[in-house]
């Protein structure tokens, strides 16, 4: 664990499922931390390792140092609850993804969030109307806890990719460009 003092209080935040966590998790070789980029991990930064060394090689382009908070958890929803083993994203019962993000950022300046889900919300048919207001809750939560109001935290939606073939995509891709009209997203 890197002890970093004070400048460790800016960070961009990244969380959702599979796709996300795979970010962190996912082995690769070849790829070099630049000096001044670092990820959380169990509770404190370290150099970043597999493919969080791109993402933070990235932004440490965009600014000084680069801090990054990986909270992907594999096997979420964020409104559908069926089939998801690891919870859903508006749950905020003790251990759930929710409050483990929560308790993540606690104490950091969020620059930017980044959520990257919605294959369980797609397979298991849940509507546009339902996704949509899933994300507008999800980002109003995120920004209370941080003491932002909605519009001052740039909150980046991934729409799903066009290789998913689950039988509910297009209503979540909807809801994933609805979003955006709202300030901040």
């Amino acid at each position: 664990v890197i002890e970093l003092g004070e400048c460790m209080s800016n960070v961009v935040l990244i969380f959702g499922q599979s796709h996300c966590a795979m970010l962190r998790d996912k082995q690769i070789s070849g790829l070099i931390p630049q000096p001044g980029t670092y990820m959380w991990s169990v509770g404190g930064w370290v150099t970043p390792t597999n493919n969080m060394i791109s993402l933070c090689n990235d932004l440490r382009t965009i600014q000084h140092d680069a801090y990054v908070i990986n909270a992907g958890v594999g096997g979420t929803g964020l409104v559908s609850t069926a089939a998801v083993p690891y919870g859903y994203w508006l749950d905020l019962t003790p251990g759930s993804p929710l409050k483990n993000l929560l308790a993540a950022i606690s104490g950091h300046n969020v620059l930017a969030a980044v959520f990257i889900q919605g294959e369980n919300d797609a397979y298991y048919n849940t509507s546009k109307e339902a996704y949509a207001a899933g994300l507008l809750q999800l980002y109003s939560i995120l920004c209370g806890a941080i003491d932002k109001s909605p519009g001052e935290l740039p909150f980046v939606v991934t729409p799903l990719g066009p290789d998913l073939i689950y039988p509910h995509r297009r209503q979540i891709l909807a809801a994933q460009f609805a979003v955006e009209k709202y300030p901040g997203m």
